[in-house]
């Protein structure tokens, strides 16, 4: 087996994946697994906690392998991308099975590995990966195997994924052996959301406003009215406000508009997309109405915002509770984020 490490990849993900196959190897009494570590140009790499890897094998040397996985946590450089993508096909076509975790879904696709097939990524980055790699079809899902190819998002959920991998190859018993030796529970099933299971839609009680929410993350870049949104849930457009209302603790115009800027957070952090595309993308009309929505519900312009976090990890709230910069909106006026509610 071989782990492909990119310079930024977290100590998290690379531990979880070699003591899941260490613990294997005790509870089995051998060395069934055996993992080598790969960097490009055979150099040393720093993590994204600053510690130091160096490569246990030559990435110019290897033969074939069961499984390589690929570790990346944020954007490489792009100097680098030339020879990643050179040695995600080499490992491609000499690996049963090639794996990505976190961000190097994204480097699979950029390799051209994942045009026509699906897969997943870090739940931050999916916006961003969709709207990057149309070819590719990117899942909110815990993994996703298309063919020969495993995608996961890294973390926690690596444990999940090597677990089941574990199991296809020494069966279930073994793989119920190892988690409970790891004190964890089974591997939670692969289609499962990356998304808390406390998440806002959970918690909504009435399935005109899920629907009305669904309708709204579906148009995202030719935004309806709101009008438009209740005729196609069946209610009146009062009544879909007086429902957001009780159920969001919002119009459903201001959530709308966050839904837009929420997805323009995500592609401003994690795809090279310029703000222009990003606007549009968005369903602005202009780069004017989109940095004033923006910096209403964010509080900085969006170059800012980029200059700051982009290729970070997503701050935890990106639309955070702040007092209107200015004077109620004409109620007309169904996409504007400006209301006292903010």
């Amino acid at each position: 087996m071989a782990l492909l490490l990119i310079p930024g990849a977290t100590d998290l993900d690379l531990t979880l994946h070699m003591e899941l196959f260490r613990v294997a190897n005790g509870l089995l009494n051998e060395k069934f697994f055996r993992v080598d570590i790969l960097t490009i140009g055979n150099q040393d790499v720093t993590l994204a906690n600053g510690r130091v890897v160096s490569p246990t094998a030559s990435l110019n040397q290897f033969g074939e392998y069961a499984l390589s996985i690929v570790l990346s946590h944020i954007h490489p450089a792009p100097a680098l991308l030339p020879a990643i993508h050179v040695a995600i096909r080499k490992l491609a076509k000499a690996s049963s099975l090639i794996a990505a975790a976190d961000q190097a879904p994204l480097l699979l696709a950029s390799a051209g590995i994942l045009n026509g097939k699906v897969a997943t990524c870090h739940v931050d980055l999916l916006l961003a990966a969709r709207e990057s790699f149309p070819a590719v079809e990117f899942l909110d899902r815990l993994s996703v195997q298309d063919g020969n190819i495993l995608t996961y998002p890294g973390h926690l959920s690596s444990v999940d994924a090597m677990t089941a991998y574990i199991c296809s190859a020494l069966g279930e018993e073994f793989a119920e052996a190892l988690s409970v030796e790891m004190i964890s529970t089974s591997p939670r099933s692969s289609q499962s959301s990356q998304r808390s299971t406390k998440s806002l839609l959970e918690r909504i009680g009435d399935h005109r406003v899920l629907e009305a929410i669904e309708v709204m993350r579906a148009n995202i870049e030719v935004p309806l009215s709101i009008p438009d949104i209740a005729k196609r849930v069946g209610v009146s457009t009062r009544c879909l406000e007086v429902l957001c209302r009780n159920e969001l603790g919002s119009s459903p115009q201001l959530f709308y508009m966050r839904e837009r800027v929420n997805h323009s957070c995500s592609l401003l952090l994690f795809s090279s997309l310029s703000i222009t595309e990003i606007s549009c993308a968005c369903g602005f009309s202009s780069g004017a109405s989109f940095s004033r929505a923006f910096s209403d519900l964010i509080g900085s312009s969006p170059s800012d915002y980029r200059r700051k976090h982009g290729n970070k990890i997503a701050p935890a709230v990106l639309l955070k509770e702040r007092a209107p910069r200015k004077a109620e909106p004409n109620p007309r006026d169904s996409n504007s984020p400006r209301t006292k509610e903010l």
